[in-house]
């Protein structure tokens, strides 16, 4: 539509609305100025929006792009912090498992050593003196009870 057509569209409106009203005349010259004016009929469907309104709606136009990185950055990070969790408890346990091995094979040598050590004790010369000295079962006793103490077994 051209100018001339909105101005008699909106004149036809006003008419319409004051013989509604007050069973008025025809108001070219009205219509007219309020075009002139910048009125103009607004489409159906339209939203009208006071200053403050459209200003806010401009300010999230501008910033709803930074919003929506924001969010998927923060989906990204939450995926990665899972992730890490994830191989975190998978090394929490290899480590538990590692530490649980250390104890076990340090066990082992220190019983091998205990034993290797008894071993030896037994086949000196003034050790075998002073088990006679003393008594067989007495050095039987002590060893038994110094080898339990390392959690070993002494061969007789």
């Amino acid at each position: 539509m051209n100018e001339k057509e909105k101005i008699k569209e909106m004149a036809s409106d006003l008419t319409k609305m004051v013989i509604q009203d007050y069973g008025g005349v025809y108001f070219l010259e009205t219509a007219k100025a309020l075009y002139n004016l910048g009125y103009r009929k607004i489409p159906e469907g339209s939203v009208v929006l006071d200053r403050q309104e459209h200003q806010k709606y401009c300010a999230y136009k501008i910033i709803e792009p930074q919003i929506k990185g924001c969010l998927d950055r923060e989906r990204k990070l939450e995926k990665q912090i899972a992730e890490l969790e994830e191989q975190r408890d998978k090394q929490a346990y290899i480590a538990e498992e590692l530490i649980q091995e250390k104890h076990r094979w340090t066990e082992q040598a220190r019983k091998e050593t205990a034993k290797e050590i008894f071993k030896e004790i037994m086949k000196t010369p003034y050790y075998n003196e002073y088990a006679e000295r003393q008594g067989y079962l007495i050095r039987l006793e002590k060893f038994n009870e110094i080898a339990k103490q390392f959690g070993v077994e002494v061969e007789e």
